[in-house]
């Protein structure tokens, strides 16, 4: 499928940028080695929004769509996953799929809620895969875990 893959951790070096839609004064951006960006929930809140870009040097005729195929396989082998939604989108005008999976696990003794969105993009031989992932103790509350999702659901590259 691909010629080369590799993290990218300096935003400089992409042809756009990363847009969330974050509340500032729920979030703070903070700088961590092999992250695109993360957030720390502040004001009292425990949470982190991660957001890591993989780009790829495809071959012709690679279907990056493919890259979906995979995309809630992760998280349902979390133990005792709860999915309270998984949603998928085809190829569109600017991306080559996308999903959309939260739920709760347990984990360290506690339970967590989890939102993870998956973005394919495509631009000549290059592909982009961006992976967005939000958790926070299930004690935060409802309203805190649904700001959570709608975050990781804004997450896009735009160029």
């Amino acid at each position: 499928m691909s010629v080369s893959a590799s993290r990218v951790t300096d935003a400089d070096t992409i042809p756009g940028e990363i847009l969330v839609d974050v509340d500032e004064d729920t979030w703070s951006s903070v700088l961590a080695p092999g992250y695109l960006h993360l957030y720390l929930a502040a004001h009292g809140h425990e949470g982190t929004i991660a957001i890591v870009l993989t780009r790829f040097v495809i071959d012709h005729g690679v279907a990056v769509c493919d890259l979906m195929d995979h995309a809630f396989v992760e998280a349902r082998s979390l133990p005792e996953w709860a999915e309270s939604e998984a949603t998928r989108t085809q190829p569109g005008f600017r991306t080559e799929g996308s999903s959309m999976q939260s739920g709760t696990y347990v984990g360290d003794d506690e339970t967590w809620f989890c939102a993870i969105r998956y973005a394919a993009y495509r631009r000549g031989n290059v592909a982009y895969l961006l992976h967005a992932t939000g958790t926070a103790p299930a004690r935060e509350g409802e309203a805190f875990r649904r700001s959570i999702a709608a975050a990781v659901s804004s997450v896009r590259f735009d160029d």
